[in-house]
């Protein structure tokens, strides 16, 4: 029976109310090691030292990615260092837990682990970089379940040590580089594009590294920049496409990152043209997309990319067959392109 007047809300709209209240949710953190202290911690062996890291340790390539002004960073006395780091238990209450991490790539002997019921259900390890990246767990099925993590470093040779930093329950992980969280920092800062070194004519982009140029082209009254591009730190690595526009040449826009290093395939340098006639059949009605061409880089080999925009380079889409594109990994093309 209905109360006249009021009208009951459908099952539909009740799951998605639920689901906006589910996403809204706070993150959580589980630790950031701002504190200086490892209280919250079960250490053994003497990687970790006494407190946590406060960025590049001795005889350390650059530590970069992490947040605040401190982290775990296992290679105190180099990589010969061994040891455990086991959190309290805490309750799941969110739908991933995300973190900070870099260091070594050995997934047996170096990186940090989830244990339900002391066993290890989930684990996650370094990018063979001292940039720290994003990283994230679904742990939906764990959902209302205790757990500790637990951070490793039983390596001693090359690589052997690992860098994990803001650890947080989340029901949106981040993306893979915290770019955005660095660009609003920065741009907050007094030295915003002033720095004593800051060209003032010749472009640079807001922060971190680049290197040459790439697709520059003009399109709707704009002219379009592209550069190789570190999103993750200051050097050279994780080679994206940068991207700005600017309307004279002198005065330039920041755009988000256009085409960006994904499974292990970085975007190295290469042009772009606008496809006026849609031959290549990635345009919509009657306006033109622009085309990125450039040479995707990992897994031992080279290959011949595309990517695709339909809105004056704001967002770009890499073609699907991008992979199956080029020379087979042994393949010594001649001039003339044969093998």
């Amino acid at each position: 029976m209905r109360t006249p007047g009021f009208l009951l809300p459908s099952c539909s709209v009740w799951l998605s109310l639920l689901t906006l209240v589910s996403a809204a949710a706070e993150d959580l953190v589980i630790e950031d090691f701002e504190s200086g202290t490892y209280e919250q911690w079960e250490i053994t062996g003497d990687t970790f030292g006494d407190q946590p890291a406060s960025g590049t340790l001795s005889n350390q390539m650059a530590v970069s990615g992490f947040r605040g002004k401190r982290l775990v960073n296992t290679f105190r006395n180099g990589d010969a260092s061994v040891g455990t780091a086991i959190s309290d238990v805490f309750t799941v209450q969110r739908s991933h837990i995300a973190f900070l991490i870099g260091g070594g790539p050995h997934r047996q002997t170096v990186g940090m682990e989830l244990l339900i019921d002391g066993k290890s259900v989930r684990s996650a390890t370094g990018p063979e970089s001292e940039e720290l990246e994003w990283t994230s767990w679904n742990v939906t099925e764990f959902s209302g379940r205790q757990a500790r993590l637990r951070i490793f470093d039983k390596a001693t040779g090359g690589w052997g040590h690992i860098n994990v930093d803001h650890i947080m329950q989340t029901n949106t992980p981040p993306q893979r580089f915290d770019l955005e969280h660095k660009l609003a920092e920065y741009r907050t800062s007094t030295a915003y594009m002033d720095e004593p070194f800051r060209p003032q004519t010749h472009f640079s982009p807001e922060i971190n590294w680049m290197n040459d140029p790439n697709g520059l082209v003009f399109h709707d009254g704009e002219y379009h920049l592209f550069y190789q591009y570190n999103p993750a730190g200051n050097s050279w690595g994780h080679m994206s496409w940068g991207h700005a526009v600017s309307p004279d040449l002198t005065h330039w826009k920041h755009l988000p990152l256009a085409i960006a290093e994904e499974k292990g395939i970085m975007a190295f340098s290469g042009c772009c043209v606008v496809d006026h006639n849609n031959t290549s059949g990635f345009g919509k009605s009657d306006k033109p997309p622009m085309v990125a061409i450039y040479t995707g880089h990992g897994h031992g080999r080279q290959v011949q990319n595309l990517a695709f925009s339909n809105d004056n380079g704001r967002t770009w889409t890499k073609d699907r067959n991008n992979q199956r594109r080029g020379p087979e990994p042994h393949c010594r093309p001649t001039i003339a392109g044969a093998c």
